[in-house]
């Protein structure tokens, strides 16, 4: 008699899901407690999470603590594990909400002993009025935290809105220092900026900063926005012409007015949000502050070719009738050499990557993805050709890792390196451009330490390039300390490197913010990189990093 498919699959896996010995299963035993007062906890989530079980599933098995903070686990098979802890409103040293810790078990071993604790997170509460008293309803209020993005700070964090009189609670708050901001609305054309700091400041270098403590309440921390004053603004008009014919998509062109000088981000203050333009070309900008820009704009014809241009203009007043020609897209030529030689198709499929490094903005670099798909490449001999480039500024990555030792040694346009500044693609022939591999690469490892001297749990190690080569981001690598803090970083091209730990970093890349680093170079342990060679170093763990 042939046994139904269902029943057949059921039995199946019970018989893999079932202990192979349960003879041979241990228990593991522990509390968890405060970290604060080294209270007991009760109702932690306590789960164990084996090899590659995805965390949701180790969770259904979950235990709970009891009014004693103590967690039981039986029938546990032999093995490693991790030992998963959960609680709202706690989380873990590290800031997690998830925290594992390393268990092994062996047969019939009852691990018993083990103790955790949880920080108590805290909360933040107020009330927004505006500057004739009035309560503020429905503005965010966020609990910043640094974050940097292709390393530039945009701060971010938990937030609220308030409701109709004006209160507003942020809750579940690491122990920490915190910018509080609140969203300033309406957003009127020359206001420096559109978030008020607490107390009620436009200027972030009067803020004050708000100490979370662990388990802290903090109440009646309440804004009053400032009177805003309004600084003069002008509005440029203009027509852009070379805008392609569309049959069968919009065709109107992005326009982007962007600061000159210095380092900006896509939520810069000084952006001008109030930008219309048309498909015949035409368009307007208004509430532009006094200043030098770079204004863009770039569109895709219906057979996704792209056009863009650049135009530098310094605002005093209005601009009338400003005149934009836009330039299609250019072929680059690009050779990609190992030790001087053509490749012979070692590194399988992989193609440059051409990466916009000024002006582009995520609409515009992603559409360069979808327009780059016509490679037309050689792995063999290396050749590539990148077709229809729009005008801008760039620069090219190129994966290497998958050669041992291998590393990016330059790339090279007419002889100069462009490595570190980029390449300008304009309407003309642009000269070829070759990525430089070498295999001589050299290996920086070592272990990360407290100031004890004592191995730390898993932190972030990140190699920093030398100041005048910080602009280039392929020059720095970044590496996941082990278990005990130990860590081995290949492919690094020799040069002169700073070597950090953080045991907290802020989100994203601060290590590309120059003011970010400029408080932790001191920490930094420096070292040269030499060809073929292995630097062996030992690092002092930074504690989580402060604004």
């Amino acid at each position: 008699m042939k046994m139904p498919f269902l029943t057949a699959m059921l039995g199946l896996a019970l018989l893999y899901s079932a202990p192979q010995n349960p003879a041979n299963s241990g228990t593991v035993e522990g509390i968890v407690r405060n970290a604060e007062n080294r209270e007991p906890i009760e109702g932690v989530e306590v789960a164990l999470k084996g090899g590659n079980e995805a965390t949701a599933a180790a969770m259904l098995h979950a235990v709970r603590t009891d009014n004693r903070g103590h967690f039981l686990l039986k029938d546990v098979a032999p093995g490693e594990y991790s030992l998963l802890k959960r609680r709202l409103g706690y989380l873990s040293p590290n800031d997690d909400a998830w925290w594992e810790a390393e268990v092994q078990v062996g047969p019939q071993q009852n691990v018993a002993g083990l103790v955790f604790e949880l920080v108590p997170c805290g909360s933040i509460s107020g009330r927004v009025f505006g500057a004739n008293g009035e309560p503020v309803v429905g503005t965010r209020v966020i609990a910043a935290e640094p974050a940097y993005v292709d390393g530039i700070r945009d701060d971010r964090g938990p937030s609220a809105t308030t409701d109709d009189q004006g209160r507003y609670r942020l809750f579940w708050l690491m122990p920490g220092e915190y910018h509080l901001l609140a969203e300033y609305s309406p957003f009127r054309p020359g206001l420096e900026s559109s978030e008020v700091f607490f107390p009620g400041t436009f200027e972030e270098r009067a803020a004050r900063l708000v100490v979370v403590r662990p388990g802290a309440d903090l109440t009646g921390i309440d804004f009053v926005f400032p009177t805003p004053s309004i600084a003069p603004t002008f509005t440029i008009t203009g027509v852009i012409h070379g805008v392609p014919a569309a049959t069968d998509r919009d065709s109107s062109p992005s326009v982007r007015l962007i600061p000159r000088g210095g380092e900006t981000g896509a939520n810069d203050s000084r952006f001008s949000n109030n930008v219309s333009t048309h498909a015949n070309g035409q368009f307007q900008i208004r509430g532009v502050r006094p200043g030098v820009y770079d204004l863009y704009s770039w569109v895709e014809d219906d057979k996704r070719n792209a056009y863009a241009s650049k135009t530098s203009i310094e605002v005093s007043s209005n601009i009338e009738n400003l005149e934009i020609t836009m330039q299609p897209g250019v072929d680059i030529r690009v050779r990609v050499t190992v030790n001087g030689s053509p490749p012979a198709g070692v590194f399988g499929e992989n193609d440059p990557d051409l990466i916009p490094i000024a002006g582009i903005f995520p609409s515009y670099y992603n559409g360069l993805f979808s327009i780059l798909e016509g490679y037309r490449s050689d792995k063999n001999s290396g050749q590539y050709v990148l077709p229809k480039v729009p005008p801008g500024q760039y620069r090219l990555k190129y994966r290497a890792d998958s050669l041992e030792n291998a590393y990016i040694a330059d790339i090279r346009q007419n002889g100069r390196s462009v490595f570190d500044e980029g390449f300008i693609i304009d309407n003309r022939t642009p000269e070829p451009l070759e990525i430089a591999i070498a295999t001589s690469g050299g290996i920086v490892q070592g272990e990360v330490r407290d100031v004890r001297g004592n191995s730390v749990p898993p932190t972030t190690v990140v190699l920093v390039p030398i100041p005048e080569r910080r602009k280039n981001p392929l020059l720095f690598r970044t590496w996941r300390s082990g278990k005990k803090g130990e860590f081995r970083i290949p492919n690094v091209a020799p040069g002169a490197y700073k070597v950090f730990a953080w045991a907290k970093p802020p989100f994203g890349e601060p290590w590309r913010n120059a003011e970010f680093m400029a408080k932790y170079e001191q920490p930094g342990q420096s070292m040269q990189v030499e060809a073929n060679q292995t630097v062996s170093v030992q690092v002092t763990v930074i504690p989580k990093a402060v604004p």
